[in-house]
């Protein structure tokens, strides 16, 4: 499959929210109806200095990886939290920034248009709208 995934090949839509805290989650079909990842985004994430969007999981399924589904679903993601609350999507610092495979994660969010937050203590990194 081409790395450049677009509309014409798969399907993006809310799903059901199945986490107890209050946000969003989103699934990322192919045309065919195959769930090939998701992510789940918390509202009204509250810390010392801001009201945001939580970006709390982003997950592409093992065998899609590596295909372009992560970044469409990213982009997908951050497009819609815009359009329905303008305010910032922060990540908390995940457990390792480089997995054992070599994807450097960092790297990739900042490929995205994320960059690092002025306080690391608090948020790992951060987008505005």
């Amino acid at each position: 499959m081409n790395n450049k995934i677009n509309d014409n090949h798969v399907i993006f839509k809310e799903i059901d929210h199945k986490d107890s805290r209050s946000g969003i989650s989103f699934g990322l079909f192919k045309q065919d109806g195959t769930q090939v990842g998701i992510s789940v985004c918390l509202d009204n994430f509250r810390n010392k200095e801001e009201d945001a969007w939580h970006l709390d999981k982003i997950e592409i399924f093992s065998e899609f990886e590596r295909q372009g589904y992560g970044s469409y679903l990213l982009d997908k993601t951050c497009e819609t939290l815009f359009t329905r609350n303008r305010k910032p999507i922060i990540l908390q610092r995940p457990s390792n920034t480089i997995a054992e495979d070599g994807f450097d994660r960092k790297k990739w969010y900042e490929n995205h248009g994320f960059i690092s937050h002025p306080n690391p203590e608090i948020t790992f990194m951060w987008k505005e709208p």
